[in-house]
């Protein structure tokens, strides 16, 4: 089963329809179902669909001390979660470890997007990998900290 769960974005990008984009982009992309984090608990979510068994693994790419603990909550016995998203310095998630030898979670950190950027630049560039369902902005290098905040 493919989840999507869109990423937040600010009130002002979901004022525009970006939410909305990253819905119909999941779907695109072949997710079983979407999860509006915005509208509705997660972790309830999953464990609904799945029958109460929770997921085999979840992909955490936001870096929000939130979506790192759902990720790890919706997991189901025996479950893997990849944290990737990278989150501020000091971040702390609160995860209790009787829950997670419990559980036998395996949680697993890796950076290493940081070596495959001229790959990822390549296939971009090539135009062989739709973007149009991820991506919700343009702009000029030189204007990205300005626009972004």
């Amino acid at each position: 089963m493919g989840v999507s769960l869109p990423s937040g974005g600010s009130e002002e990008d979901r004022g525009r329809g970006h939410r909305s984009q990253a819905v119909r982009g999941g779907r695109e992309d072949g997710a079983d179902i979407i999860i509006n984090p915005m509208t509705e608990d997660p972790v309830a979510r999953i464990k609904k669909e799945t029958e109460g068994f929770g997921a085999e693994v979840s992909v955490e790419a936001i870096g929000k001390v939130e979506t790192v603990e759902n990720a790890v909550k919706s997991l189901g016995p025996g479950g893997r979660a990849i944290l990737m998203g990278v989150a501020k310095y000091d971040a702390l998630a609160k995860l209790s470890p009787v829950g997670i030898m419990a559980r036998e979670w395996e949680i697993m950190g890796t950076n290493s997007q940081i070596h495959s950027f001229l790959d990822a630049i390549n296939i971009l560039a090539s135009g062989d990998f739709p973007t149009s369902t991820f991506v919700s902005h343009q702009m000029p290098l030189k204007d990205i900290t300005r626009r972004l905040k």
